[in-house]
């Protein structure tokens, strides 16, 4: 991937976990700023490995609360796709394999998701985020970097036009 894909130049970008919870799947989306990604819209699918992704049914669609959450209770333990766009741009996609939610219809295992504790993700979002992990200061100081360096490219260009016969 270059750094000019859109992909990776997304300042602002979109990630999503799937966790199992409370006799529920829950799905949860937030940018790189830990902000949530309220009134999202997300979609599930099911599909099958190998499956392109045209071929996939739409089981539900929703929206994410204030909070960027949507929970649901799936009809089966069967392969998922789960499409998180917030119609401005920045989308995150979540694959599920059947295996993971196994143990959700799996009776002697099923109070275990639903006591109400922390359970780790059982299905994350794909794709390289940008500047994750980087510190705020660090953020801050790219951005303003950034501004400074198109700001003399613009002066530099003017220049050059101006200095023309």
């Amino acid at each position: 991937m270059t750094i000019f894909s859109p992909g990776t130049v997304d300042g602002h970008s979109l990630s999503a976990k799937v966790f199992l919870s409370e006799g529920s799947v829950r799905v949860e989306a937030y940018y790189c700023d830990a902000s949530p990604a309220s009134h999202a819209t997300v979609k599930v699918y099911a599909y099958r490995l190998g499956q392109s992704k045209s071929d996939t049914s739409l089981l539900l669609e929703g929206e994410l609360d204030l909070e960027g959450k949507y929970t649901f209770v799936p009809r089966a333990a069967e392969d998922l796709y789960f499409v998180i766009d917030d119609n401005a741009g920045h989308r995150a996609e979540v694959p599920l394999l059947a295996e993971k939610l196994r143990s959700f219809f799996d009776k002697h295992q099923q109070a275990e998701h639903h006591s109400g504790r922390a359970v780790d993700p059982i299905g994350v979002s794909t794709g390289p985020q940008l500047l994750e992990g980087t510190p705020l200061w660090g953020k801050i100081v790219l951005g303003v970097g950034a501004i400074v360096g198109l700001a003399w490219l613009a002066s530099w260009v003017a220049r050059l036009r101006k200095a023309r016969p």
